[in-house]
């Protein structure tokens, strides 16, 4: 799951190679998973690509979006910590833990930040929560 994540950074356009690789410190999960025939489910692989957002533009973003409707999501990059490349590394691992089977995968929500960035999804919208 790792090696597609840098796969589709760089397919992106994002840089993902630096001296001091960021790594994911905590993750949270909704202990609920998506049902097979669960449509919200399929919405969660989309929706995290889109909040990759575009990190080459900027260094520091703080992006809440959500995807046809059924699944929503955030993804921060706190750009004072970490170089550009760093940023995306950072929330690359992010995004990794939250679809990988091991962390958050298959789940209705969840939740992983490391030191510079934050990424979260849930089956609800959230906007108004303070981070």
């Amino acid at each position: 799951m790792a090696a597609a994540v840098l796969l589709l950074l760089t397919s992106l356009g994002i840089r993902t190679t630096s001296a001091a690789v960021p790594v994911v410190l905590d993750y949270a999960c909704n202990a609920a998973k998506f049902d097979a025939d669960d449509k919200r489910g399929a919405c969660v692989n989309p929706l995290l690509i889109d909040l990759l957002g575009d990190q080459n533009a900027m260094y520091t973003y703080n992006y809440y979006d959500t995807y046809d409707g059924c699944d929503y999501g955030r993804s921060v990059i706190y750009g004072y910590l970490y170089s550009e490349p760093d940023s995306g590394v950072c929330i690359g691992k992010a995004m990794d833990a939250l679809l990988n089977r091991q962390y958050c995968g298959g789940r209705m929500g969840g939740q992983a930040s490391g030191e510079g960035c934050f990424m979260r999804f849930e089956v609800y919208d959230f906007a108004d929560e303070v981070l």
